[in-house]
């Protein structure tokens, strides 16, 4: 979960110091939570790139403020589940949950379309 901190605060940063994008070690689920980002349109692109031995990620920010906050909502020392009926429960609050389940990490929407639960890993709007 460290990982995806990192991920979310240099987001956040990145968006508060107007910058047009951010750069991050790889890891697999910092792409997948990048690639839920663009569906929902919350971010321009990201792009995969290796300097020597080590990958890395690049985060084309938008160009206007589509992201005000983002938050952590999971953390080593808490982890929070939610249910499928939980997630219908809370549809229509404002911006989007990102979850990893067992179908891979996804949006709330989405996992109420495939009928799953998981970790709410963060919450953006």
């Amino acid at each position: 979960m460290f990982h995806l901190a990192d991920l979310v605060i240099q987001i956040k940063n990145g968006i508060m110091a107007e910058k047009s994008d951010v750069t991050f070690s790889f890891s697999k689920i910092k792409k997948d939570v990048l690639q839920v980002l663009k569906n929902s349109g919350l971010i321009e692109d990201f792009t995969t790139f290796k300097e020597g031995p080590h990958k890395f990620l690049k985060v084309i920010l938008p160009t206007q403020g589509q992201i005000t906050d983002i938050k952590i909502v999971s953390k080593p020392g808490r982890r929070v589940y939610t249910d499928v009926d939980k997630l219908k429960k809370t549809r229509r609050s404002l911006g989007i949950k990102i979850l990893t389940t067992p179908k891979g990490v996804i949006s709330a929407e989405e996992a109420i379309k495939q009928n799953v639960g998981g970790e709410i890993i963060c919450k953006v709007w």
